[in-house]
């Protein structure tokens, strides 16, 4: 092979290089962030709910318990979307914060019931009021679905960062 033909065939290999390694580099991170997010644990799911439960300005009781949730931690590309939700029970109510818009449902609760039984892989049986609110405070956006039942409550909590319409609301006092 002679020398021009050994330096086109070089610089046609470098020009492909150069045009492939940004597939390469989104391909790797991508792989990276689903590797990431499945090695999240139910511990870091719960620990990291710990540290959001104050700023959603919810009043936990004493008795709350984790049951589970899910955090996308890595989210490649979209990191002001991370959304993350977390499921507990409590014994006494959970309090939400004053001046938000609690939407109250106590008719068709057998959707709901349902819905809530899925959710915290349990049989309920009876339920006897269903609130939701969706809120923005402290950076994120809270949304959260209450279950009331004569033996106890069920908080179903998720948070994200707001979105460009979210911030939009917000700033026109819309509701989110």
């Amino acid at each position: 092979m002679s020398k021009t033909k050994k330096e086109i065939l070089k610089i046609a290999g470098i020009f492909l290089l150069v045009l492939a390694a940004p597939f390469i580099l989104f391909a790797g991170i991508f792989v990276a962030g689903i590797i990431g997010n499945e090695m999240i644990t139910q511990k870091d799911v719960e620990e990291y709910g710990k540290k959001i439960q104050p700023k959603s300005g919810i009043v936990f009781p004493a008795d709350t318990t984790f049951v589970n949730g899910h955090w996308v931690k890595y989210f490649a590309f979209l990191a002001q979307e991370r959304p993350a939700g977390w499921s507990y029970t409590s014994k006494e109510p959970f309090q939400l914060p004053e001046n938000i818009k609690v939407r109250v449902k106590t008719s068709n609760t057998d959707t709901f019931k349902k819905l809530f039984s899925r959710m915290f892989e349990t049989n309920i049986t009876e339920a006897t009021e269903y609130m939701e609110a969706r809120w923005m405070t402290n950076g994120f956006v809270f949304s959260a679905q209450i279950l009331e039942t004569p033996e106890q409550y069920y908080l179903n909590l998720d948070s994200w960062y707001p979105r460009s319409y979210e911030l939009k609301a917000k700033e026109t006092k819309e509701e989110i």
